[in-house]
């Protein structure tokens, strides 16, 4: 998926957000839950060389090398740090966020967790799939 199909998901997962939001009164902040989702959307990207919020921040592609190289070092398994691996593309990045979010209260992190949900949605029915359940080798993929 590309930057485009992600902003189309941003905007819809915003919009059913804050539809949801209102509608059953549910008492979260709709700016911070925009500004989560945002971010979110664009989160499990930041492996991609393409990344929208990476070629911003030149900081992070060399962060993330660093660790890159590290697990190459340590003989973790690569499957946690490619693009669409474990450490940004499965449940465990926005199970974190949703456990962050039961800690501190704060609406964005909310959102962050919505965001990701619906870029893995985007991401899931695409040629390469998406490991939802890592560690387990289930990989969901198109045809």
């Amino acid at each position: 998926m590309n930057k485009f199909g992600h902003t189309i998901g941003l905007v819809a997962v915003a919009g059913l957000t804050i539809y949801a939001n209102n509608k059953l009164g549910l008492g979260f902040n709709n700016l911070y839950l925009v500004i989560g989702v945002s971010i979110g959307s664009y989160l499990p990207d930041l492996d991609a060389e393409y990344s929208f919020i990476r070629a911003k921040i030149p900081l992070i592609p060399f962060i993330y090398s660093s660790i890159q190289e590290t697990a190459k070092v340590s003989k973790v398994s690569n499957d946690i740090f490619k693009h669409r691996g474990a450490l940004l593309h499965s449940w465990i990045t926005a199970a974190l966020f949703a456990i962050l979010w039961l800690y501190t209260g704060f609406d964005a992190l909310f959102g962050v967790m919505l965001g990701i949900l619906g870029h893995h949605a985007l991401d899931a029915p695409s040629k390469k799939g998406l490991r939802w359940f890592y560690p387990l080798k289930i990989r969901k993929k198109s045809k």
